[in-house]
């Protein structure tokens, strides 16, 4: 073979190379760019919503506990998180900082630094552009890249809410705890941190603090929540982040035992010794589950909750449209009985006819007012802190003996038998599990200014004439016990000395 014929030959082999190579970069280039714009289309797009009845089968039926024979509702409210120990109380205490009046204060950057786990090389957490797209949006609320709910602002933080401000200089310290676990909602967390962010700023930064713990997420909730704490520095937020890989629907565990390990988690900051002097005599925990909310929904909560003298205050959370009352297995009205009755065949045939065996509630539910309650949840509670920190109850599962049901259903029990049963719903105040359920709850069931008049200043709350305050009762003498929608009995309330003066 002659030399011309040898270098034509290599020749168009390394054009062969050379077009392989290209083909092989276009391949590559297209495939990215298609994942790319399927990620982001996602995140900038109203999502359809789920199946209704997916979503029920999946999060109301299966294994109870760990008993396989034992067919029923989880807990209801979409608690899937997965988290790890709890960061270390000593090395909190090394860390703490004089704050304000003299109270240990930590800053909340470095306490993260220190403390939370960076996000790893998995492939879950954001790209950059998308990240910091996520940050802007929870903390600019004319950021529209992300389609949330839309909540009017000139509603969001009426002259009704003053007098929540004044109450922080009466008691000087962190006032209102916002405690949340969650698990892959990079979706909602521009309404639900918007939301926060929002009241938190109508609060005052120096009155609140915020706790997260996260796990098991792959959607890149995780990039966020820790991508956030700079700008919640430089408002002066208290924050604490750490993740858990506590799994409640893992193989051999029970449920409820996880998700009370992981509510108390949440709380760690405001129950442990080491941190509780930088909080008010009187915190006020405000636990919010992965719902979409506007901010007059949490502030109408804890209006409420600390104007009724309640011990504890919940939503009520629906899906189906705002047709069905979610929180259905862990809630009991003053009768005992559930919300609505479910028959043994487990239907939701009487899903509309809400609290049929309590007449003061049905006309209450009716109006529109606030009214007392054995147990309930409702997708975000408003929780006195006293006996969260003076170790007298925590969220836990049933002891043996003892009516199995979710962790808001042993709450309740354990408030009777400590005599602070003054539990309510507020019928007026409705979220959802997504932006788009939420959207169409509101639209049926209205917002929160849409039935109180937030614009009449109450500085304080011998100013309000018009709400009428709640009459509080003893707990009912026995109630519903369901382990499954298909396992149904009454049992007796456990009462203590002391409880008779609710009558």
């Amino acid at each position: 073979m002659g030399i011309s014929q040898t270098f034509n030959s290599s020749a168009k082999l390394v054009r062969l190379a050379t077009l392989c190579i290209g083909l092989v970069v276009i391949i590559w280039n297209a495939t990215s760019m298609q994942s790319t714009q399927n990620v982001y289309s996602r995140l900038t797009k109203p999502y359809a919503a789920s199946n209704p009845a997916d979503d029920l089968h999946n999060e109301f039926y299966g294994t109870v506990g760990s008993s396989s024979d034992l067919t029923g509702p989880v807990q209801a409210g979409r608690h899937n998180h997965a988290h790890h120990a709890p960061p270390n109380p000593s090395s909190k205490a090394e860390s703490a900082s004089l704050g304000l009046n003299g109270r240990p204060r930590l800053p909340p950057v470095e306490f993260i630094a220190q403390h939370v786990p960076q996000p790893k090389e998995d492939g879950s957490h954001l790209e950059k552009q998308q990240l910091n797209g996520y940050i802007d949006a929870i903390f600019n609320l004319d950021n529209s890249i992300f389609w949330r709910l839309e909540c009017p602002e000139q509603h969001n933080q009426g002259p009704r809410y003053q007098v929540l401000r004044e109450l922080s200089k009466q008691d000087p310290g962190i006032k209102y705890f916002f405690a949340l676990d969650l698990y892959n909602i990079i979706d909602i967390l521009p309404r639900l941190l918007g939301s926060i962010i929002q009241v938190i700023k109508f609060l005052g930064a120096e009155n609140c603090a915020l706790s997260i713990i996260e796990g098991r997420s792959h959607d890149g909730t995780y990039s966020v929540l820790y991508g956030i704490q700079e700008e919640l520095s430089k408002h002066g937020v208290q924050y604490w982040l750490d993740q858990s890989d506590i799994n409640p629907h893992a193989d051999g565990v029970d449920r409820i035992e996880e998700l009370s390990k992981l509510r108390n988690m949440a709380l760690e900051p405001l129950t442990n010794p080491k941190t509780r002097p930088m909080f008010s005599d009187k915190p006020v925990i405000m636990f919010v589950n992965d719902v979409a909310i506007c901010p007059d929904d949490l502030l109408e909560m804890t209006y409420q909750h600390l104007l009724q003298n309640a011990t504890q205050t919940c939503a009520m959370d629906w899906v189906d449209g705002g047709d069905l009352f979610y929180d259905a297995w862990v809630s009991r009205s003053m009768s005992g009985n559930t919300f609505f009755e479910i028959p043994q065949d487990m239907s939701w045939a009487f899903s509309r006819n809400m609290f049929w065996d309590e007449p003061d509630a049905y006309t209450l539910y009716r109006e529109k007012k606030p009214f007392q309650v054995f147990s309930c949840w409702g997708g975000m509670v408003v929780l006195d802190s006293a006996p969260f920190i003076d170790g007298q109850i925590s969220f836990r599962r049933n002891v043996e003996g003892e009516c199995y049901g979710g962790e808001p259903q042993t709450l309740a029990s354990d408030l009777v038998k400590i005599g602070m049963s003054r539990v309510q719903t507020l019928p007026y105040v409705h979220v959802a599990y997504s932006n788009h359920e939420a959207e169409r709850v509101k639209k049926i069931r209205e917002y929160v200014h849409d039935v109180v008049n937030v614009t009449v200043p109450v500085n304080k709350f011998e100013d309000d004439k018009e709400t009428q305050r709640v009459k509080w009762k003893q707990a009912p003498p026995r109630y519903r016990c369901m382990p499954g929608f298909n396992q149904q009995w009454w049992v007796d309330t456990v009462y203590v000395p002391g409880d008779e003066h609710l009558q």
